[in-house]
């Protein structure tokens, strides 16, 4: 590795990654942290650090308080409901989840499915589809 004047660097020199949050990702993670613990049901949290895999209607109830945040599809852009979140943003938001103890959502609907209706699906795909899946009405396997 060279520096800007071309000089090699050894290992104690090199510029490693700054993984520093920006002051607004900062404010966003404590915004989430925040939210998480308020609008998490402590028996489902409970459930999730307990070992138990939780129930379809536990996950349903789950995916419902995310989508009324519009926190659902994490990785959705905001005219399909999502947050518009760039990547560190949910990598924040899946370690507040995992830091809560948070029960898991619908991943396949959520994370596979949707991203595919609104990327390619016609305006009556994604009308008759996002939203249900988003709101745990419809599951897939």
């Amino acid at each position: 590795m060279e520096n800007a004047e071309g000089a090699i660097l050894s290992t104690r020199e090199r510029i490693w990654m700054d993984f520093t949050l920006s002051p607004e990702n900062a404010r966003l993670k404590a915004e989430m942290r925040a939210w998480i613990a308020e609008a998490l049901p402590k028996r489902l949290q409970q459930r999730a650090t307990n070992g138990f895999h939780p129930a379809k209607e536990d996950i349903r109830e789950w995916m419902q308080i995310l989508n009324a945040k519009g926190w659902i599809g994490r990785n959705w852009p905001q005219q399909f409901g999502g947050p518009g979140w760039d990547t560190t943003q949910v990598d924040m938001f899946v370690e507040e989840l995992g830091r809560a103890g948070a029960p898991g959502v619908s991943n396949l609907g959520v994370f596979m499915v949707a991203p595919v209706i609104f990327t390619f699906g016609t305006e009556a795909q994604q009308e008759k589809y996002l939203k249900p899946i988003a709101n745990g009405d419809i599951f897939f396997c």
